[in-house]
C-alpha cells in the first residue's frame, strides 16, 4: 500500500533551513526566541516519541481521546508527516532492521539516515491495518497539509517574521533529532549486548527527548521506560489509562 508524503516534506525541510539560515545571516534576533523555541521543541518533540512513536506505532500503552488528539496535533507541528507513514515506516524498520528492506537501516547509509533520504518502499498494509481504522490517524492524514498550513499561518499572523524561530527553527530541532536516532544511534554508542546495530547514547538526550537509548528500544519494543533518563516515561505514566 503506497502511503507517501515524503517529497512534500523533504521540501518543507529545505524551506525551514534555508528560511532560518537567512533570519540568522540577514536579521537582528534576540535569544528569547531561541529559547521558546527550544520549548515548542521539546513539547512537539515529545508527542512524536509519546504519541507517533511509544503510542502509535508501538502500542505499548492505552490513551484516552483527548490526548490523542493533542499528540495528534502537536505531533503535525514538527512537519515530521503524519502518523500512518511515521509508524508504518518504524514498523517496518523493526520487522526487517539492517536488512535491504528496512527503509532508514545501516544499509541505507549514515548521511542519507540522517537527512531522511530513505529508500523508497510501499508501507504494507497488513503492518498498519489498525492505524488504517483509527479515526485521529484517518483524519490527520486527510488533512496534515491543511493543518500544518493553519498553524503556520496563524503563527505568522501573531508573531511574523519571528515565525523561523517559533516554528522552522523546531521543525528543524525535529528533523535532526530523527536523523540523530537514524544515524548515530546506528553507528556509535554502546550496544547493550543486542544483536542489531542500534546503540544508546544518552548524552544526546537532550534533543532526542529519550529516544538515543535506541538500543534500549530495540531490545524491548514494548516498554514505553526506554532509560534512566527519559524524561517522556514520566509523562505517559501521568496520562496512560
Amino acid at each position: 500500500m503506497k502511503i507517501s508524503t515524503t517529497n512534500k516534506l523533504r521540501f518543507i525541510a529545505l524551506s525551514n533551513h534555508l528560511a532560518f539560515i537567512t533570519t540568522l545571516l540577514t536579521e537582528a534576533y534576540g535569544f528569547i526566541f531561541f529559547f521558546i523555541g527550544y520549548i515548542i521543541h521539546i513539547i512537539s518533540g515529545l508527542a512524536i516519541t509519546i504519541g507517533y512513536h511509544r503510542y502509535w506505532s508501538h502500542k505499548s500503552f492505552h490513551l484516552n481521546k483527548f490526548y490523542k488528539t493533542a499528540l495528534m496535533l502537536l505531533g503535525t507541528i514538527t512537519s515530521l508527516g503524519p502518523i500512518l507513514t511515521w509508524a508504518g515506516i518504524h514498523r517496518m524498520h523493526h520487522l526487517y532492521e539492517d536488512t535491504e528492506k528496512d527503509p532508514h537501516g545501516s544499509t541505507n547509509g549514515f548521511f542519507r539516515n540522517y537527512f531522511h533520504i530513505w529508500k523508497s518502499y510501499n508501507i504494507e498494509k497488513n503492518l498498519i491495518r489498525d492505524l488504517l481504522i483509527d479515526p485521529i490517524c484517518k483524519f490527520q492524514y486527510k488533512y496534515y497539509f491543511l493543518i500544518l498550513f493553519s498553524y503556520i499561518v496563524f503563527m505568522f499572523f501573531l508573531f511574523g517574521k519571528n515565525i523561523v524561530f517559533l516554528y522552522c527553527f523546531p521543525s528543524i530541532l525535529a528533523f535532526h533529532s530523527v536523523g540523530i536516532v537514524n544515524s548515530i544511534n546506528h553507528r556509535f554508542g554502546s550496544k547493550e549486548k543486542i544483536s542489531s546495530s542500534s546503540t544508546n547514547l544518552p548524552i544526546l538526550n537532550f534533543l532526542t527527548l529519550g529516544e538515543s537509548y535506541h538500543a534500549n528500544h530495540h531490545a524491548d519494543q514494548k516498554n514505553y521506560n526506554f532509560g534512566k533518563y527519559d524524561f517522556a516515561k514520566y509523562i505517559i505514566k501521568a496520562i496512560k489509562l
